[in-house]
């Protein structure tokens, strides 16, 4: 009996172990073999953009549509008008003939001609068409392969971009700055600084809003006197999880941007009236021993910086002086160099940035991705315009199409009694939803329900929609989001 039983369990196996055979056969050969991703495109960010007359160079940048497992190799062309290679301007990487070849690295999704401008008199109608030829690894031409380039500012009409904050698989890799009166996007390693002084008439110090960075005041005014014992007293400066485990406000430079609520107080004319501060962030926020002490004081017109960790070690000092063509000039402690990260004109900025939520009954700050803010100490200004729902009931691409028809529709006559806002988080996170709260159910990704006006420093309003935040079932990636704007005369 027991043989029986025995033979009758491996007949049931082998039954199961060949319909298992038959069907994975059968999955194997069906219609699923034959499903490819889509292929990977080449275009430039967009068709038209122009040299501010006071900038030096412009970036040319190319985008694939996702990244490639190799290098991608694009050749491209350009043909200049009432302008001439080295009298005029340079390009890097360098042209041969005038045919440019530009890699973007495996795993990456774009890369950049840079395009530097000679110094000269030029009347605006001097220009670089560039045009894209071929690209190797089966990647073909997108829909944007053409872009002129002038020597003067434009003011654009309006275009699409999808803004290139990730690097490879971190989605976070980037800050990004958008001009959209010029087209232009400037991608820019989020850590690539770590405090920024203010080239205007005030002496301010602002943190790196997208390196999780906190500071606080201690009470002394020697660097050589502040030591681990100061981190222990000072207010937490590293953020986690749950109530009281959140960064005070008072630690992170003002979210609405008031230049005067900085955590860094304005630097004293008087050297010995200026307190050492005490700073962590991402990358040296574990323990005590790696805060870094700063002391800033004036030289001159600009400024002094004594740095150097808690724990001992070799204190630094670098002279930084003001750029009256930037906001702002920056000095990294890591790599011990200053630079003019921040283009000369920008209008909005997105990264993984700190913002607010609420931690135990009280406002905190927070930090998150997507978060977009405004060019507030260059003047901008935004307002938020939340659409009517539709009437009738429709599914998800009927509402879609409802909200695109509303933002096309949107013109001058619909700014009367608009109130424009220079908080620098107008937008922050409010334009995407990446979970629900309280029950609800809404879709997740871009609120496809708003767009923001965005009024430049020059007075240009444009309208602005997200496209796509890569969150969920949207589409996209996340840290490529894609965005739309048009002027509004």
């Amino acid at each position: 009996m027991k043989k029986k039983i025995l033979n009758s369990q491996f007949s049931i196996l082998n039954s199961l172990l060949l319909f298992l055979a038959i069907s994975l056969g059968f999955t194997s050969c069906g219609d699923d073999d034959d499903v490819k991703l889509p292929d990977i495109t080449v275009s430039f960010s967009t068709d038209k953009m122009g040299i501010d007359p006071t900038a030096q160079s412009a970036d040319v940048t190319l985008n694939l549509s996702r990244a490639a497992s190799s290098a991608v190799e694009v050749k491209l062309n350009y043909t200049a008008t009432e302008v001439s290679y080295e009298t005029d301007f340079t390009t890097a990487p360098a042209p041969v003939g005038n045919e440019i070849t530009v890699t973007i690295p495996a795993g990456q999704t774009s890369a950049s001609v840079k395009v530097n401008k000679k110094e000269g008199l030029y009347d605006g109608t001097e220009k670089i068409v560039f045009a894209i030829l071929s690209a190797n690894n089966s990647v073909v031409l997108g829909d944007k392969k053409e872009l002129t380039l002038s020597f003067g500012a434009i003011v654009s009409e309006g275009s699409s971009m999808t803004l290139q904050g990730r690097v490879g698989d971190v989605a976070t890799a980037n800050i990004v700055y958008v001009d959209f009166s010029q087209n232009t996007q400037k991608a820019v390693d989020r850590k690539s600084w770590t405090l920024g002084f203010y080239c205007g008439d005030k002496f301010r110090v602002f943190l790196n809003p997208a390196y999780k960075m906190a500071a606080a005041a201690t009470s002394k005014t020697d660097i050589n006197a502040v030591t681990v014992t100061d981190a222990a007293s000072a207010p937490r400066l590293v953020a986690g999880m749950g109530a009281g485990l959140m960064i005070a406000l008072e630690n992170v430079d003002d979210l609405t941007g008031d230049i005067n609520k900085t955590a860094f107080a304005e630097v004293a004319a008087n050297a010995g009236d200026n307190k050492v501060y005490i700073i962590a962030f991402e990358d040296n926020n574990s323990k005590f021993e790696d805060y870094y002490k700063v002391k800033v004081t004036r030289k001159g017109d600009g400024y002094s910086v004594q740095y150097g960790k808690l724990g001992g070690g070799e204190i630094k000092t670098a002279d930084v002086a003001k750029d009256a063509a930037y906001t702002m000039v920056a000095l990294s402690f890591t790599d011990n160099t200053i630079s003019t990260p921040e283009p000369q004109k920008w209008d909005i900025q997105w990264a993984y940035s700190t913002g607010l939520t609420t931690s135990g009954g009280e406002q905190v700050a927070y930090f998150m991705q997507d978060y977009v803010s405004l060019n507030t100490l260059d003047g901008t200004q935004a307002a938020e315009v939340v659409m009517p729902e539709p009437s009738g009931s429709l599914d998800e691409m009927g509402k879609a199409a409802h909200y695109a028809g509303y933002f096309n529709n949107y013109n001058a006559s619909n700014l009367s009694g608009v109130s424009f806002s220079p908080a620098r988080d107008l937008i922050g996170s409010n334009w995407r939803r990446t979970a629900n709260m309280n029950g609800e159910t809404l879709p997740l990704g871009v609120k496809a329900e708003r767009f923001y006006l965005i009024k430049d420093s020059d007075g240009n309003v444009y309208k602005l929609r997200f496209i796509k935040a890569g969150i969920d079932k949207e589409g996209g990636v996340r840290g490529l989001p894609e965005i739309e704007y048009k002027i509004i005369k």
